[in-house]
């Protein structure tokens, strides 16, 4: 009998252990994750992937946010593994019942998380802190460019239901879908309502790529790194581990790889 494809040899990612992308976007979930093992005649979730969080999809590491399904139903891999295994097909439902995920499985999500706010990022050069600069209320806030991919206006976001109230929907983007997550809870700020200026960032970090609602982007800057001061003190709702740091004229630089690696981005759809 003809062994049957994984995930990762049928889309050559170089995410499986040894591969080629380890070094850069970490092992997925799908070649490593036992619990899966077997289903449609897969190794670990190598043939359920759209079940395991943090897959590589569309060239982009996913999250564990819901609308991943919907972007999954749609690839060739899934559409191959369905029609092999036909009445045998399992989808996430029939595997897990959409049960909540379990504590070893978040708590391990958080590691990976970690492990990639260790990776020293390029951000810092002798000029200065790179800054993407946005707003949100009344506050200015920085984003080092490094996890910025790309600025772009809101339109036609999407409601996901069973998702908390920081995530606005989800966007489709040259064929790509991310999630929009609206940051204000985490940070202490007023809710506003969305413009015609209202943009969205893309961002990859810790292992996340979604998109961060901001009223407005003003521009990109250079902050010389003798300029930035640790916060003399927090706001209301927001972590200290959230701010790399504030100028003289107030602009607070994010940590973003400390605010993605919140349990509380850690996201289960749960169906009725």
């Amino acid at each position: 009998m003809e062994r049957k494809q994984n995930c990762w040899e049928f889309k050559k990612c170089g995410r499986e252990p040894g591969g080629t992308q380890t070094s850069k976007l970490g092992v997925c979930p799908a070649a490593t994750d036992a619990s899966f093992n077997g289903i449609n005649g897969g190794k670990n979730a190598g043939r359920i992937c759209w079940a395991a969080a943090g897959t590589l999809c569309g060239g982009q590491v996913q999250g564990t946010f819901a609308q991943k399904r919907r972007n999954c139903v749609q690839c060739d891999f899934y559409q191959m593994v369905r029609e092999e295994e036909g009445n045998n097909f399992s989808l996430m439902a029939e595997v897990e019942t959409d049960r909540a995920m379990s504590a070893e499985k978040v708590q391990a999500i958080l590691e990976e998380r970690a492990r990639a706010l260790a990776r020293v990022t390029d951000v810092e050069t002798d000029e200065g802190m790179q800054l993407v600069v946005f707003s949100l209320a009344n506050e200015t806030y920085g984003l080092p460019t490094d996890y910025v991919r790309e600025v772009q206006p809101l339109r036609d976001a999407s409601p996901v239901p069973c998702t908390p109230s920081f995530v606005v929907g989800i966007i489709n983007i040259r064929g790509s879908i991310y999630s929009v997550v609206d940051i204000r809870q985490f940070l202490g700020v007023p809710e506003q309502e969305i413009t015609d200026l209202t943009k969205v960032i893309l961002v990859n970090a810790a292992g996340l790529e979604v998109g961060i609602l901001a009223d407005d982007v003003l521009g990109e800057t250079s902050v010389p790194l003798d300029e930035i001061r640790p916060p003399l003190a927090t706001r209301g709702g927001i972590k200290e581990e959230y701010v790399h740091g504030v100028t003289s004229d107030m602009l607070i630089i994010l940590n973003l790889e400390a605010l993605m690696r919140d349990e509380r981005m850690v996201i289960h759809e749960e169906v009725a």
